[in-house]
């Protein structure tokens, strides 16, 4: 198991009894486990308050042994691979620092919310005796010292659950977890924890409708568990429903205020939906409530781009950025950014530093792909683009982006071969008969590319550019009259279609009918008056009709 860098306070506990004669105990609070992003430099403050609030509710006294107990624990590794804790290791540890208890306590990230959660280890017996787990931002000092409180406070009361697997044991095996909690609810109808870490194992499954159950018994347990409302807004969104994960994100608002990652959630789903303003609006909020917030400002930036505000997305990724070095999303959406600002080279930088945080980011190849294809690096951009597929092997657009810079390359069969592998995947992707139907043109087999200009019409009736390739073909095949309806028919589409009024231009002139040819010519110019191949045309035509 990979080592996590833990801090430990040790403090020797001398215990208040009623009777003299009872020996006294030791315990050392251990925070174990890996210190989420979000909260780096907690730990520490964690343990030193969770050590005072064990002393003052539990009516020990500590004594500070923090540099021995560090150089002891800095080779533990105090979690076995299914979560638990490793007791003989506790109970080893526990000894070479000469205490009878060892509180193995961590901090537990869960859909973007915190729980702390600690273990009474015995190092005498080995047994796990007190277990507690609780929920809080744990953002400031008081807030820090009020969850250490409420942690101590349980682990003192001893009450034994039915199960209480740490968040993460149910990380670590939800299937079995679920199956625990299951045969706990069926003693326990109104477990409320029970329901709602059943519920989270569900949702690691991708089970969301039996998740969504579970955080609905527990909301029906209690109307104001705001947790089961967030949690119940994450399964909706994953479903698919945002709409449903909109109204519980309304009601974690409505319960807490100043609950910045529930505005941050919803505008998730508002962005999903498309309606980027409204998510901008809630990531802002988001960011007023929590300035530190990096995902806020990495979401922001998305819808920015999505609005074509480049500019504004670009300072939100390097604000996400800044708060989160290691964000390896931050990288990858500044570097799209930059490639729609036409930036190749520094999108190409930001995508390697995405892939450099996270080697298997499918993304950041496929789209670094797409920066090297613009860059005429075509070798490079076809390598990136199998690594993608060898990371996704199931996404047509892949299959259809490497196919793209294939026939850039004037490899048609190798082409084609993308773009058969791209429809075989989704056989309703207009676009990738459209580049079929064009590579077909290339080959010169106008039949196979007319039957791929006709799919993508029909899957696709408003697309211009299906009747401009089925014209042209037609040009090519000499069908002026089927040429010029298609060719009609993509102006009517796109009024501005200067290639269009070209090759209509060429084929009237074919026809003899020059005024029309001279028509077309002028409108390509009024389109763009810089056309030289229009002017060219228009100058042949008059030069024709004069003689």
């Amino acid at each position: 198991m990979k080592k996590t860098l833990m801090m430990l306070v040790l403090f020797c506990v001398i215990a208040v009894i009623a009777q003299p004669q009872q020996p006294k105990q030791t315990v050392a609070v251990y925070m174990a486990g890996e210190e989420p992003v979000a909260k780096r430099g907690t730990y520490k403050v964690l343990g030193t308050e969770l050590a005072k609030a064990l002393a003052k509710n539990g009516n020990y006294t500590a004594v500070d042994r923090t540099d021995e107990a560090i150089k002891i624990l800095s080779a533990a590794d105090i979690f076995k691979q299914d979560g638990a804790i490793d007791v003989d290791k506790a109970k080893t540890v526990g000894k070479q620092l000469g205490v009878q208890i060892v509180c193995v306590a961590e901090i537990s990230e869960v859909m973007e919310s915190y729980y702390v959660e600690a273990r009474l280890v015995n190092v005498e017996t080995a047994e796990i005796s007190n277990i507690a787990t609780k929920a809080g931002d744990i953002l400031g000092a008081e807030d820090i010292m009020r969850t250490a409180q409420s942690v101590a406070l349980e682990l003192m009361d001893g009450k034994v659950k039915l199960v209480d697997y740490s968040w993460r044991e149910v990380k670590a095996n939800p299937s079995k977890a679920a199956a625990s909690y299951t045969k706990a609810i069926q003693k326990d109808p109104k477990g409320e924890e029970y329901y709602n870490k059943r519920g989270y194992a569900y949702y690691l499954e991708k089970d969301y409708d039996n998740a969504i159950a579970d955080y609905s018994q527990v909301i029906q347990l209690n109307p104001n568990n705001v947790d089961a409302y967030f949690y119940r807004g994450y399964a909706y969104s994953y479903k698919g429903d945002k709409d449903r994960a909109i109204a519980d994100y309304n009601q974690v608002i409505r319960l807490n205020p100043n609950s910045a990652n529930a505005y941050n959630n919803r505008g998730v789903a508002y962005a999903d939906k498309g309606d980027y303003d409204r998510a901008v609006a809630d990531y802002s909020q988001a960011i007023q409530l929590k300035p530190n917030l990096a995902e806020a400002y990495n979401n922001r930036g998305v819808s920015y781009g999505k609005k074509g505000d480049y500019d504004r997305a670009i300072a939100d990724y390097n604000q996400a950025i800044r708060l989160n070095p290691n964000k390896a999303e931050a990288y990858y959406g500044r570097g799209r950014t930059y490639v729609q600002k036409g930036d190749n080279d520094q999108a190409i930088a930001d995508f390697n530093q995405a892939i450099r945080l996270n080697p298997n980011f499918e993304k950041a190849y496929h789209i670094r792909g797409i920066a090297y294809d613009h860059k005429g690096d075509y070798d490079r951009a076809i390598a990136d683009f199998n690594q993608a597929i060898r990371l996704n092997p199931n996404s047509d657009t892949i299959y259809y982006k490497r196919g793209w810079t294939y026939a850039e390359k004037g490899d048609y069969d190798r082409a084609i071969a993308d773009f058969n592998q791209a429809i075989r995947l989704d056989p309703n992707s207009a676009k990738a008969y459209y580049d079929r139907g064009v590579t077909y043109v290339q080959k010169g087999d106008y039949d196979r590319a007319i039957a791929d200009f006709n799919q993508a019409i029909r899957l696709n009736p408003n697309s211009e550019m299906a009747y401009y390739g089925r014209g042209r073909t037609y040009v090519q095949k000499g069908d002026n009259d089927q040429a010029i309806a298609d060719l009609n028919q993509a102006i009517r589409l796109n009024p501005n279609f200067a290639k269009a009024y070209y090759f209509r231009g060429i084929t009237y002139a074919q026809k003899g009918d020059n005024d029309q040819a001279i028509a077309d010519c002028n409108a390509v110019l009024r389109i763009d008056p810089n056309d030289s191949w229009a002017r060219k045309l228009l100058d042949m035509v008059k030069r024709g009709s004069s003689k």
